[in-house]
């Protein structure tokens, strides 16, 4: 049993999202920010996403990040900016408003002409909202 839970499986992306009840259609690699940023494993490749979760543990994320996602697609953000705010908002449990409050005084988003977006690379903030969430702990 415990063997199991570091046991790499792949699941086809198509059988994760058909499975998940959708309200919004999501970026697959946010799936897999999410989960290492977590501290567990996944890896995209291609069309597969080898991990150490379980099928319906990934199908939940997926609903979860889906219904988050939904409420940011009403929020003036870049796409790169929407990808690192639910990342951030799901791993810290916090709602969108209060995330993106963070994100600014951590100097991660900024507000121009009502647009938010993101003042470094999205890889990088990915590095540093990996900082808050050990620090949160």
């Amino acid at each position: 049993r415990l063997r199991n839970a570091f046991q790499r499986k792949r699941f086809k992306v198509q059988t994760i999202l058909s499975l998940a009840k959708l309200k919004a259609a999501i970026p697959v690699p946010i799936l897999v920010d999410i989960i290492n940023i977590s501290g567990r494993y996944a890896r995209l490749m291609g069309e597969v996403i080898e991990t150490n979760l379980e099928l319906n543990e990934l199908v939940r994320l997926a609903e979860q990040v889906s219904s988050i996602y939904h409420s940011a697609l009403h929020i003036p953000l870049t796409s790169s900016a929407r990808r690192l705010l639910v990342v951030a908002s799901h791993v810290l449990g916090k709602n969108l408003k209060e995330t993106i409050e963070l994100l600014v005084s951590e100097n991660l988003l900024k507000e121009d002409t009502g647009i938010f977006s993101l003042t470094i690379e999205y890889e990088r903030g990915l590095e540093k909202l990996e900082e808050i969430v050990s620090h949160n702990k």
